[in-house]
């Protein structure tokens, strides 16, 4: 506004200047676009018989665009808004519909582990939680420990067996030690191999599963280190399929395969028995890393509750959100933070548009010093809106987080030409809308064009909520451009030409 009030003004002053130095003659003007159909549509419009039926159609439009508006849906799951294919995006939808598991969580924390325990119990067992996610994993109760010693004592024994298994001479009772039958093997067989090749497959699968829950984790080095195996999203990288198709075309493969036995199992042995002590485990026993990742410095853990079920369909995240207040009152995380988000957009925003349609008001007041004028201004923004509204739903659009902010920015943008026609109307009279057209209608045409198409350029942006909120405001501009153009003169025609012509007086 500034710059458009002293730049423009002063670059011409200073060009007429520099002209008139030079003494060079003036060039013809460049002619402005000439749009002969609006002064005859003005001319038009102070007829009786036109006016009622612009203002017959556009009643029934508005009718119907108020229908279309009382179904508008607003769009709760973010990754509707985020790009279609942008990885986060894909990586999502691949956990949940692989795992059961929906990354987005509830979260509480907790002063005792009791208490984490019992959260942990209450909700395995709810259908809509894929996974509770607690140091208790790895610190179980007193009790528990005590019924697994036992099945953990016989996992060690069974795995020293395997620790010395190159004896074979007599035992204290005269009987030979079985050898088995891994260590007098000198290769595979063929089915042996075939197996291991199928189960290179299932190995592929398993590590791409692995490389999804440290994407979920937030564990980007494990991810990055699973993608290098598996190839990530090109299967040609990966170094497990390649080893497959390497054991297909070495025929001596089960020789090194059957080396490779003998001297792997005793390693696993030795693995296997050193993770089977039976040691009571405590706060103290865990990893630090375990630990900080679930506890604070003042002792409070960290209970995270992941959903089984997209919780974005239906009323599920109501049923989410129900289900982990009942163990805590004091539960966070991204779906509670949507859900307040999306309730205060619905109430909050309301309000914010009510003020703003105040303020616009207000300003016309002050404008036009005449309680009508004012309100006829008005109608044309309202009437816009309501078909940017009904017109967004009509074509299949969803409000969300993002366009939603577009409908505030309307009421600025789409009251202009109403106040230039309204200007207009007071300046030269209804009788004169054809000068009126021709004059302001031509502005008007050119720079409601130009804003929604700068606007609706928006609408090719590659993220979606962006370019919702651009063809909304294309919608919007070029409806308060046709309410501007129709509507406010069709009425103030028919209904109040002399409480206009009154208040010019």
């Amino acid at each position: 506004l500034l710059s458009s009030l002293f730049v423009l003004p002063a670059m011409y002053v200073v060009n007429d200047k520099i002209a008139t130095r030079k003494n060079t003659e003036k060039t013809a003007k460049t002619p402005g676009l000439d749009l002969p159909i609006l002064e005859k549509t003005g001319n038009a419009m102070k007829k009786r018989s036109v006016s009622i039926a612009v203002l017959a159609v556009f009643t029934l439009l508005t009718g119907f665009f108020v229908y279309t508006s009382m179904h508008a849906e607003f769009e709760a799951d973010m990754l509707k808004i985020e790009p279609a294919d942008m990885p986060s995006v894909l990586t999502h939808h691949e956990i949940l519909q692989n795992f059961e598991i929906n990354p987005d969580f509830a979260m509480v924390t907790t002063d005792t582990f009791n208490k984490s325990r019992k959260i942990s119990d209450r909700l395995k067992n709810n259908r809509l939680v894929g996974m509770v996610d607690s140091i208790t994993q790895y610190l179980p109760s007193t009790d528990e420990q005590k019924k697994r010693k036992p099945l953990i004592e016989k996992i060690r024994q069974n795995a020293e067996r395997y620790l010395d298994m190159n004896i074979q001479g007599g035992m204290p009772t005269g009987a030979i030690a079985d050898i088995p039958e891994y260590l007098t093997k000198s290769s595979v067989s063929n089915d042996e191999l075939n197996l291991f090749i199928d189960e290179l497959d299932r190995l592929q699968m398993n590590v791409e599963e692995i490389g999804q829950i440290a994407f979920m984790g937030m564990q980007n080095r494990l991810r990055r280190y699973c993608d290098k195996l598996t190839g990530g999203k090109d299967k040609s990288k990966s170094e497990i399929l390649a080893l497959k198709k390497e054991f297909k075309n070495n025929s001596e493969i089960r020789e090194s395969i059957a080396e490779w036995q003998q001297n792997y199992i005793p390693f696993l042995a030795q693995n296997l028995v050193d993770m089977s002590d039976t040691e009571t485990i405590t706060v103290k026993t865990l990893p630090k890393n375990i630990i900080d990742q679930y506890m604070n410095k003042n002792g409070d853990n960290l209970v995270t509750i992941y959903a089984a079920v997209d919780l974005w369909n239906g009323n599920k995240m109501k049923l989410f959100q129900k289900a982990t207040s009942a163990v805590s009152k004091n539960v966070t995380g991204t779906v509670i933070l949507m859900d307040r988000l999306i309730t205060l957009i619905g109430s909050k925003g309301l309000e914010a548009t009510l003020f703003s349609l105040l303020a616009v008001f207000i300003i016309l007041l002050i404008d036009f010093k005449n309680l009508w004028q004012a309100l006829f201004a008005t109608v044309p923004l309202i009437v816009g809106f309501i078909w940017m509204i009904g017109i967004f739903v009509f074509l299949g659009f969803k409000f969300d987080v993002a366009n939603v902010t577009a409908i505030p920015l309307i009421l600025g943008i789409g009251i202009d030409d109403a106040v230039h026609i309204m200007h207009g109307i007071k300046r030269e009279g209804v009788n004169r809308l054809g000068l009126i057209y021709k004059q302001t209608g031509r502005a008007l045409i050119l720079t409601s064009i130009t804003t929604g198409v700068a606007f609706g350029s928006i609408a090719f942006a590659h993220h979606r909520g962006l370019a919702g909120m651009g063809i909304l405001l294309f919608i919007g501009v070029i409806s308060c451009l046709l309410a501007s153009l129709f509507v406010l003169p069709a009425i103030i025609s028919l209904f109040f030409n002399k409480r206009v012509n009154k208040a010019e007086e």
